[in-house]
């Protein structure tokens, strides 16, 4: 039998998480582990219920701050879905270490994909969060400029921003006429250089740096 995902949700009221509670009710991939009002609900589960769950949660909802945020990123995979979609709204969220960013909008597929894919490790931007955020960054003045980009070499960005990109280790291999092997290397010095332990880091400094635009 097929193992479902386990997924918490903190609700914030709107309509739109009300909706994706029905979506992942109904799907048989996902396995509802509750739904709470507040962060420190979903710590309340246990801890061996902790380590397998997935949660799903609007950044910038009232009561979930940068900080507590932050920290529950650290400790279990956070799908962000939020109708700010701006690109300044996504960069924050990004930062926080959020594995994944919807939009409150995003179509049922999607969410369940998006639920999927960070549960396993990986990143998911759905496809209007994705042109936002690789529009030209908007420059605030009072913003502390981004950290100096380590010596990469030429393609070793290349592998950096297609990564960013979403792309497989194979289909960078098939663009850049490599073995997906010689991509895993590629990949794993980046990772070595930047500081980042899997794709989703990758993603963040890739972002930070203004590598991906």
């Amino acid at each position: 039998m097929e193992s479902r995902i386990n997924v918490a949700v903190i609700d914030d009221g709107s309509l739109a998480i009300q909706g994706a509670i029905k979506v992942l009710e109904n799907s048989r991939h996902i396995h509802l582990s509750g739904v709470f009002p507040h962060v420190r609900g979903v710590y309340g589960i246990g801890e061996e219920r902790l380590d397998s769950l997935t949660v799903i949660a609007d950044p910038f909802a009232p009561g979930i701050s940068p900080e507590s945020l932050s920290e529950m990123t650290d400790r279990v995979p956070v799908l962000g879905m939020s109708a700010q979609v701006e690109q300044g709204y996504v960069l924050q969220a990004l930062r926080s270490g959020v594995h994944g960013y919807v939009s409150k909008d995003v179509d049922p597929s999607n969410l369940v994909a998006a639920t999927a894919a960070v549960s396993s490790g990986g990143f998911f931007l759905g496809l209007r969060i994705a042109d936002v955020l690789f529009l030209p960054r908007e420059i605030d003045p009072l913003e502390e400029q981004p950290a100096r980009v380590p010596e990469l070499t030429r393609r070793e960005k290349d592998v950096l921003v297609m990564i960013a990109q979403g792309l497989t280790h194979k289909q960078i291999g098939n663009r850049l006429t490599l073995s997906k092997a010689t991509v895993d290397t590629y990949a794993y010095r980046i990772r070595q250089k930047v500081g980042a332990v899997n794709k989703a880091g990758l993603t963040r400094f890739a972002v930070e740096v203004g590598l991906v635009q």
